[in-house]
This record gives C-alpha cells, sequence and structure tokens, in this order.
C-alpha cells in the first residue's frame, strides 16, 4: 500500500510489492488458491511481477491505498487488475485532468467497486448513488469493515466519525468533538454491537438512499462477491448442489435467521 492514501491503516504494517514474500504467502497454503484477494497499490516499484503471480495464482487483485494515476491503472489493468478496495475511500480521488483511481475505476466497464459500510461517513450516499448509475448492479460489490473499535488498546481519533476513542479496562469512552461522551462496558456484546454499523444495518442505508431492487441486492452482496473470487460454482446463489450459505431476512431486512451450509447458526427470538 501506497503510504500517500494510508487512511486509517497503520504504515508500518506496509509491505513494499514483492515476489517472493507474496510466493511465501502462496507457499504456506494449506490448500491451493486458498488466498482469494489480494489489495495493492499496482503504482509502487515492483508490483507488476507480483501482480502477474497472483493472476496466475487466482489471486484477484484490487486497487487500493493507492496513489496510482489513471494511466498507470490502464496500462496495468490488463495484466490482472480486477478492481478496487472501499471505492473513494484511500485513493487518488477524480479531477477532470487526471482521473485518478476513482475515474479509472468509473471509467472501465470491467473493473469493479467494492464499498463498504454505507454509514454516509466515509462515502456519501450521493457518491455512491453516483457509481451505482454509471457502474450498474453488475459491478458493484458490497463489502464490510471493521476497525476493532471496541477493543481499541491506545487513545485515537477518528477523523471521519469526528470522535476519539479513549480505552480504560474493560470500558471504552468515545468522546466527540463537540465534548459529548458515552461509555460502554466492552464485555458487553449488547453494548459494543453497534458501535460499528452492521453489514444489514448497511444494506438498509443502501436501500434507503439507492432503491435498488430485491434482485440487485442479491447481485451485490452475493453472487457478483462470488463471480469476482471465482467461486461462482459453489457460492452466491440459491442453486442445487451449492453451499446453503443463507440470510433470512423480513420485508424491512431485519435479519431473523442464518445459515451455514445448510446448518441453522443464528435465529431471532420469535418465530422465523
Amino acid at each position: 500500500m501506497n503510504e500517500k492514501r494510508a487512511g486509517m491503516m497503520n504504515v508500518s504494517c506496509f509491505l513494499e510489492p514483492s515476489v517472493e514474500v507474496m510466493q511465501s504467502f502462496i507457499d504456506a497454503q494449506v490448500s491451493p488458491r486458498t488466498i482469494k484477494l489480494m489489495t495493492m497499490a499496482p503504482e509502487l516499484e515492483g508490483s507488476l511481477p507480483v501482480i502477474k503471480l497472483c493472476k496466475q495464482e487466482g489471486v484477484q487483485i484490487n486497487i487500493g491505498h493507492s496513489d496510482a494515476t489513471f494511466e498507470e491503472i490502464a496500462e496495468l489493468k490488463e495484466y490482472g487488475l480486477g478492481g478496487v478496495t472501499h471505492m473513494f475511500s484511500g485513493m487518488r480521488g477524480f479531477h477532470h485532468r487526471e482521473l485518478g483511481v476513482a475515474g479509472a475505476a468509473l471509467h472501465f466497464d470491467d473493473l469493479y467497486c467494492e464499498f463498504a459500510k454505507q454509514t454516509g461517513w466515509t462515502v456519501k450516499p450521493e457518491a455512491f448513488a453516483m457509481a451505482y448509475k454509471l457502474k450498474g448492479p453488475d459491478r458493484i460489490i458490497m463489502t464490510t469493515d471493521n476497525g476493532a473499535l471496541a477493543l481499541a488498546e491506545k487513545e485515537r481519533y477518528h477523523y471521519t466519525r469526528k470522535e476519539t476513542l479513549i480505552p480504560n479496562g474493560d470500558f471504552i469512552t468515545l468522546r466527540h468533538d463537540d465534548g459529548s461522551e458515552i461509555t460502554y462496558n466492552r464485555t458487553n456484546y449488547e453494548e459494543i454491537k453497534d458501535i460499528e454499523l452492521s453489514y444489514i444495518g448497511s444494506i438498509r442505508n443502501l436501500i434507503k438512499n439507492v432503491r435498488p431492487s430485491i434482485h440487485d441486492i442479491i447481485k451485490i452482496t452475493a453472487l457478483n462477491c462470488a463471480r469476482y473470487l471465482g467461486i461462482e460454482d459453489r457460492k452466491g446463489s440459491i442453486e442445487l448442489g451449492k453451499d446453503a450459505d443463507l440470510l433470512v431476512v423480513d420485508d424491512h431486512f431485519n435479519l431473523k435467521a442464518t445459515y451455514c451450509m445448510g446448518v441453522l447458526s443464528y435465529m431471532e427470538d420469535d418465530n422465523v
């Protein structure tokens, strides 16, 4: 990743592109092609051999935390760049004379735009709606992220949330920029579960702002992801012979039950 576009990431954990390091990850796999996806800044020196190796080994490459120009992406795309991580975040933005990573993602029809939680903080609803109009439901992937905010070990400032996280043993205090505070017991899941927006809560926000059809929601949350990672043969849709990983939701997209490989793993207290 490029330190210029680190965002909330810890730059001390960044690795320079290295075929040797990537090969060591591949060799460490217990089963072949376990690694499905990697984010990288393709403009960094040494990226091209890594991109080629990943394509050979079935690892999809996302452009992310990248300062790449439109021209750099256009040149490298054919070697195995499939999409972008967290569209609009941690990347060179759009300018009418230098389209950057964001512009390249919108311009090239075959690049997927992956979006994280739709909180309205990192990506404004209007920005998502614009990308949705240009890319359509076949090239949008809805994912999530988790900053483990409730488990912060050191005081830190979250610039998009405009609040400071202050850990204190089993408790954590969120101090907002206006001076207001709220303290949570970190050992109580019911208290901390809503510190970060849930995935299905993100989808409800998306539905409110963009109003996609149920079929398009299935595409951007399941089918597109499976196609992108090359596992459409067993994931992404409800078909005979596929893994029965299912979410049961009501008309308002409240989660009622979860099945993993056909086995009930969660059910809300009331009847489904």
